[in-house]
């Protein structure tokens, strides 16, 4: 049995709203770095928008700001069902995902105020319709979901690391290697193949490795600006540039966009309720110093801190 990792992030650029990265893990017959997912589930997903399968594919192909989100939820959605999970509520998606409560223990009054439920586009039949055949093709062909994982780190989480590590991308990089290593460990006994999109212009990873897994546990094979891989005894990970191209990493780039989007619904929901006619935002600079203009006078008055509305990087 081989297992397979991919993992991708959302959110680094913005100022408002949170960094979602995620990850999938599978498990396949082959022993085999190699497995082509796309080819496996060709019956049940396509690259393209498809009535009768899903589609999966870099996050900002599958889903543009403004169009509907159906698609992008019912791929999230089904692969959360093969797991065995059916959230109802945006709480329960990341709580599910994060493995303990996100939205709910946030200050971020936003956070806590309405209850989203799920699915918003998506229809519910058309979901358990491709749940229960994405799950035939995964029997058929003795493949297993292991794991769907997210760290969703809220502004103010996000403020803490900046001062912590004083560096945005070192920011970026310890969280995606702690939730790396939630999901493989070099002392599996399974061969391990981790895939993550490369973090900005990062092409050195060995120290960061040795924080989470040991000093040494893994050793360069090759570091270059398309891509770096490390080996250990069973485990590789690779940062590799369009690493969406890959299976795994294409849906945890939809998830991680799934659920960023549904919490920036919510931020936009809870600041046009206060402020009639306010265009909601989707967070990146430019246009997020226009919402914060416009939401100043409120913000002050609500008494809600500095960290807990704006990443600082």
């Amino acid at each position: 049995m081989t297992v397979i990792v991919g993992m991708d992030e959302a959110g680094y650029g913005p100022n408002l709203g949170p960094l979602v990265l995620s990850g999938v893990v599978w498990s396949v017959p082959e022993d085999c770095r190699d497995v082509d997912l796309w080819k496996t589930f060709a019956e049940i997903t396509s690259s393209i928008r498809s009535q009768d399968r899903l589609q999966v594919g870099d996050s900002k192909a599958v889903y543009k700001a403004g169009k509907s989100m159906s698609q992008l939820e019912c791929t999230v959605l089904c692969l959360l069902g093969i797991a065995g999970h059916r959230p109802q509520t945006l709480e329960e998606l990341c709580t599910i995902l994060a493995g303990r409560r996100i939205l709910s223990d946030s200050s971020a009054p936003w956070l806590q105020e309405q209850t989203m439920n799920l699915p918003l586009e998506a229809n519910p039949t058309r979901i358990e319709q491709l749940t229960k055949r994405w799950s035939q093709e995964c029997s058929g062909h003795g493949v297993s979901l292991l794991g769907v994982r997210s760290d969703i780190v809220t502004a103010e989480r996000f403020n803490r690391l900046i001062r912590e590590y004083d560096n945005k991308s070192l920011v970026l990089s310890r969280a995606s290697l702690a939730l790396l290593s939630l999901l493989c460990s070099p002392a599996s006994r399974s061969t391990t193949y981790a895939v993550c999109d490369k973090h900005g212009g990062r092409n050195r990873y060995e120290e960061l490795l040795a924080e989470v897994f040991g000093q040494g546990v893994m050793v360069p094979v090759r570091e270059s600006a398309e891509m770096s891989c490390y080996r250990g005894d069973l485990l590789e990970v690779r940062f590799q540039a369009r690493a969406e191209s890959e299976f795994s990493v294409a849906l945890a780039s939809m998830i991680s966009k799934y659920v960023r989007e549904l919490v920036m619904l919510k931020f936009n929901t809870y600041w046009a309720k206060r402020i009639p006619g306010l265009r909601p935002t989707r967070g990146y600079p430019v246009d997020a110093k226009r919402f914060r203009a416009e939401v100043e006078e409120m913000l002050v008055g609500q008494g809600i801190p500095e960290d807990v509305f704006w990443r600082s990087r």
